[in-house]
């Protein structure tokens, strides 16, 4: 053994098993110390290496965008700036994609999740620009922050049962959008979809469809803002706003809170009736929605936030619920 030489040890390693039986090799011959990170890239058979999990940009010089079933995560940054990337095959074990894993890989165009992955952590897609279509496995408990921000040519979006802030903001070719009853948050709330986070759909301007369980009670700060062709219209038991390609659909009675700036700039919409059971209108609610010419609030509302209708240039009156408490 003491005369192998780097060929000979290269051919032997094709035999070993694991990561220990190159340690045990550089113990017992001094002269082979380091060997195993001077070769690493050469000599190992990655599928058939059981000390790693987790895969990361050293590995991904050496094997490119062929993963082992031995990895259960795709780790931080993994895929950054892969530019030249246009498809990735993700082995089946992985349950989780850390932040910023595959950001700002331009070229990838197709995204095949595995059913076993359950979770999507923050900027994990953001400036995908080509990404056209995702389609989230059953398992998925959970996507984050700006996951997919300026994924511009995004068209298809389905299963998710939580969505934290800013997760579509800037998919300006977002056609459709289904939130089942079976989503428990588009920001951080246990029972039934309740809440849509902050900025949550922000210049989704050609976003065609959303549709939004009855349960939900607030929607957040901006999180339709620069809808800029929003209109309104009433469908069956639902509240039903269209854009000339976006539509957006709720419950009657549920909607608590109208949040700051949630409208703002969408100066397609023509007239709204406020459903029943809304508490709050917030600030700049409905700023520069320049369309709007008719409004309707239920006895409920007792609130008014600063500037909730500025620059509504043709609304030529407002009746003001008899038990509204404050006026800005």
């Amino acid at each position: 053994m003491n005369h192998l030489n780097g060929f000979h040890i290269m051919i032997v390693s094709k035999y070993f098993s694991s990561f220990q039986d190159f340690i045990s090799l550089e113990l017992a011959f001094k002269h082979l110390t380091s060997y195993f990170y001077r070769e690493f890239y050469r000599i190992i058979v990655h599928e058939e290496v059981d000390y790693k999990t987790a895969m990361n940009m050293l590995d991904i010089i050496a094997f490119n965008s062929h993963l082992s079933d031995l990895v259960t995560k795709i780790d931080e940054k993994c895929f950054l700036n892969e530019r030249e990337m246009k498809s990735i095959d993700i082995p089946t074990t992985v349950t989780c994609i850390d932040n910023e894993s595959i950001f700002l890989c331009s070229s990838l165009t197709f995204f095949i999740f595995p059913l076993s992955l359950r979770r999507i952590c923050d900027k994990s897609f953001a400036e995908c620009r080509s990404l056209v279509e995702v389609v989230f496995p059953s398992r998925l408990t959970s996507i984050g922050s700006l996951c997919f921000y300026g994924c511009y040519s995004l068209t298809s979006v389905n299963r998710l049962s939580e969505i934290s802030n800013l997760a579509f903001s800037g998919c300006q070719e977002l056609l459709d959008l289904n939130i089942p009853k079976s989503v428990e948050s588009l920001k951080m709330l246990e029972y039934g979809l309740k809440n849509i986070g902050e900025n949550c759909f922000n210049g989704c301007i050609l976003l065609n469809t959303i549709e939004i369980p009855d349960s939900v009670t607030e929607i957040g700060w901006q999180a339709f803002a620069k809808c800029t062709q929003l209109q309104k219209r009433k469908f069956q038991n639902y509240y039903y706003f269209s854009m000339t390609e976006f539509e957006f659909l709720y419950g009657t009675k549920s909607i608590k809170s109208i949040q700051s700036s949630c409208f703002i700039g969408c100066e397609s919409l023509k007239c709204i009736d406020i459903p029943e059971g809304v508490i709050d209108i917030s600030d700049n609610s409905f700023l520069r929605c320049t369309s709007l010419s008719e409004i309707t609030f239920p006895y409920t509302v007792e609130l008014f936030g600063v500037q909730s209708f500025y620059c509504c240039l043709i609304l030529e009156s407002i009746e003001l619920p008899k038990k509204h408490k404050e006026t800005s």
